[in-house]
């Protein structure tokens, strides 16, 4: 009789927790989308890195939207061996901030893609061609929705949607490739 005792208590038990556990999933659903403001899923935006490359003179890196919501895209770039190369960087749709990130003016349609960040490599003064064996060029991106309901205001100032990402109230989607 202890023993059935025993099993149905466990048993008992683990319903219970079965049960605060769905409770607590539930809840942090709602609460998810209610952030959000309804406006898109949570997880709605989702990016990639693309390159276009013809050896090393040319390269083309943009951003492409591969989620279900439009989205804000800012890229910033390193060359890992200091002096080695330029990259020319035109303002084909990009505006740089003046110390790492370039934003990108226009959302991001799902499915769209950025205009390259940049286009060309060239060597610095005093390379050659045998240096850029070991050439690497660091990509990194993150992402925002373009437009968003935040404590019950809408956003869709990229300017202001970024800030309230720097603030720690907003998650991005990023991404990283080294080539």
């Amino acid at each position: 009789m202890k023993k059935n005792l025993k099993v149905t208590f466990v048993g008992a038990l683990l319903v219970a927790l079965l049960s605060v556990s769905l409770v607590g999933t539930t809840f942090s659903y709602f609460t998810d989308a209610a952030a959000q403001g309804g406006n898109y899923p949570v997880g709605g935006i989702t990016t990639t890195i693309t390159e276009e490359k013809d050896g090393y003179a040319v390269k083309k890196p943009s951003v492409q939207n591969t989620g279900k919501s439009a989205c804000y895209v800012r890229m910033r770039y390193s060359v890992l061996q200091d002096g080695l190369v330029t990259v020319n960087a035109p303002a084909n749709g990009w505006t740089y901030d003046g110390q790492e990130w370039y934003y990108y003016n226009t959302p991001i349609a799902p499915g769209e893609s950025t205009k390259p960040l940049f286009d060309t490599v060239a060597l610095g003064d005093g390379y050659t061609a045998a240096d850029l064996a070991h050439l690497q060029i660091s990509l990194y991106q993150e992402a925002v929705q373009s437009e968003l309901t935040y404590q019950g205001k809408v956003y869709t100032d990229p300017a202001e949607i970024w800030d309230l990402y720097e603030a720690g109230f907003l998650s991005a989607s990023s991404s990283n490739s080294n080539s």
